[in-house]
């Protein structure tokens, strides 16, 4: 079957010449066949939430993330947007929301796990142990084929980057309206465009750095101010519930406000397509799902009374931004303005640094599809900076982040976090039991349902807000205050 001194992409004789021989449809036949003469237990149950075995010392990395890095980066990357729209989203929702939580939250862990399991799989069988770019991409290949590969590329690219936006978004907004209400005013019209450009500038830098390894820092600082933030938001709460709860008026709730809101809570929980990034980098690949279980408890920890304080105490007058509702409460009832201030610090701290997280993985796809070098040098400085001047421009195309977020959540965050990981999950592991087929199957079919009635409902939305900026009798370009 050719030379086997040969170098294979793949890391393995029969793969890689099945690849390069055959028609492109993957890998995954000859993979199997490979366990199979490894003497594989294709009678063992798997289900896909089972722990990774663990490598010896001699085949880990070093220098690599450990178990804890690896959970901080987690949070770092999620944890952010949904901590400000989650009141918002379970306002438009009812206390039923709660189910809806539970329900994605199991989803996007069994789905993260599922991909911990495949990169194992495809792991085992490389020779050639180079840190991968993009492997989310290149486990799509492996598992379906190269055209899949591309599609996976272009959604989890466009993914990262509206994600970026609306983080970057949010990061204005806030910082814009910390030094509004402390320095001066500034109209508001031209107060986020501003702040757009300077935090721009500011980031820049930042994601010029190499790969999450090489900045676990940043991650370390992400997930630290969003903890920090809402337990000041939690002490808010607190300081401003009413003696009677069950006296605040709540928002009505319509299968619209419903299906937006499904949106919102895919994408405050989604981040499966970045968890390949994160497991190539650590110490110990084997022990991904301890990462993702610490990762996942810690977000739904931060998550779930932040919504329900907003949900019980401000009730149906809550903003897309429970920071935007408590500062306007703060100045509709003349109260002390230091425990919100301090927490859109920290909060503007958390979407500069999650934004240089999640950007990373796309700007590594971008320097391989232009072979830029695995180091730093001019062409990676000039390709990033391109890369974030695309952003900038879209943030003042459309600088509102709320229905952003309901928008990616429902569309492109259920195909990668949802659909991909199972595909790609049930091409290399043939031998999964029917009943973890049935639940994978279960799980398809929600997200896929509550996707299509996210978008179709945010892309109308979308479509009034856009009019409403730049159409509309009396149009001005600016988001309204």
């Amino acid at each position: 079957m050719g030379d086997k001194n040969k170098d294979f992409n793949y890391g393995y004789q029969p793969l890689d010449e099945f690849a390069q021989e055959g028609d492109g449809s993957g890998v995954h036949d000859k993979l199997t066949e490979s366990y199979e003469l490894e003497n594989i237990d294709k009678n063992k149950s798997n289900d896909g939430l089972g722990a990774l075995e663990e490598k010896p010392a001699s085949e880990t990395n070093a220098n690599g993330l450990g178990v804890m890095t690896a959970a901080i980066f987690i949070i770092g990357e999620i944890c952010g947007a949904g901590a400000i729209s989650f009141p918002a989203a379970l306002s438009k929702t009812g206390i039923y929301g709660l189910f809806l939580i539970v329900v994605v939250v199991f989803a996007c862990v069994y789905a993260g796990l599922l991909l911990g399991h495949s990169w194992k799989r495809i792991d085992e069988q490389r020779q050639n142990k180079d840190p991968l770019r993009d492997p989310y991409p290149y486990m799509g290949e492996v598992a379906v084929g190269r055209k899949f590969r591309h599609f996976i590329t272009v959604t989890l690219n466009v993914q990262l980057f509206l994600t970026c936006v609306v983080y970057l978004l949010l990061a204005a907004e806030i910082v814009g309206s910390f030094v509004s209400f402390h320095v001066g005013h500034i109209h508001q019209q031209g107060n986020l465009r501003l702040w757009l450009i300077i935090l721009a500038c500011i980031i820049t830098p930042l994601t010029w750095l190499g790969t999450p390894k090489d900045f676990w820092f940043v991650a370390v600082a992400a997930a630290g101010s969003t903890t920090l933030a809402l337990l000041l938001v939690w002490i808010k709460y607190g300081m401003i519930a009413p003696e009677d709860l069950g006296a605040v008026e709540k928002a009505p709730v319509t299968l619209g406000s419903f299906a937006s809101a499904f949106g919102t809570f895919v994408f405050g929980f989604t981040g499966a397509s970045l968890f390949p990034t994160i497991q190539s980098d650590m110490r110990n690949p084997g022990e991904f799902s301890k990462a993702a279980y610490l990762g996942y408890l810690g977000i739904f920890l931060l998550y779930v009374p932040t919504a329900l304080g907003g949900y019980f105490v401000l009730g149906k007058d809550i903003r897309s931004s429970i920071l935007r509702t408590l500062s306007h409460y703060d100045k509709v009832h003349h109260s002390s303005r230091s425990i919100v201030s301090i927490a859109e610090c920290l909060f503007a701290a958390h979407f500069v640094t999650g934004f240089v997280l999640m950007l990373n993985p796309c700007l590594q796809q971008l320097g391989e599809f232009f072979k830029v070098p695995h180091k730093f040098c001019f062409q990676r400085v000039a390709l990033r900076s391109l890369a974030m001047l695309a952003i900038l421009v879209s943030c003042e195309i459309f600088p509102q982040f709320g229905p952003i977020v309901d928008l990616v959540g429902g569309s492109i965050n259920v195909l990668l976090c949802f659909v991909f990981p199972i595909t790609i999950y049930l091409k290399l592991y043939p031998e999964t039991t029917t009943k973890s087929k049935l639940v994978m199957a279960a799980i398809i079919i929600f997200a896929v349902l509550g996707g299509t009635a996210s978008t179709v409902s945010n892309a109308w939305n979308i479509s009034k807000e856009f009019h409403k900026l730049y159409f509309a009798k009396g149009a001005t370009g600016h988001p309204e205050v």
